[in-house]
């Protein structure tokens, strides 16, 4: 695998590099985040920069789970709206058509 194995996209891919490319967007930004909020926090109470950089790494960790987990959550909401907006016009046509539905028959007593 060469330099130019990754320059086509690998073909088979397709749509899932699209969303990898997206999540890994936002594990990155979160876990600078994350890095960023817990050390300031961490040296607003009074440690030294040496700690609150090791707490600020491993805050970075955790902001990256939340951050993986809500692009997730996001990326398959866009997905399952795109699939609805897809099906919605398959389905009017399909229920425009259909007879109305017949009443139960009735069933006599005696």
């Amino acid at each position: 695998m060469g330099k130019g194995a990754k320059a086509d996209g690998g073909g088979a891919k397709g749509s899932s590099s699209v969303v990898a490319m997206w999540v890994s967007r936002a594990r990155a930004g979160a876990s600078l985040l994350g890095f960023a909020i817990v050390t300031y926090v961490s040296r607003g109470a009074g440690m030294g920069w040496t700690d609150a950089a090791y707490h600020g790494l491993i805050g970075a960790v955790a902001f990256s789970f939340v951050g993986w987990f809500c692009a997730l959550l996001v990326i398959t909401g866009l997905m399952r709206t795109a699939a609805r907006d897809v099906t919605a016009p398959v389905t009017r046509r399909a229920t425009a058509g259909a007879p109305e539905a017949l009443p139960p028959p009735s069933v006599d007593a005696g």
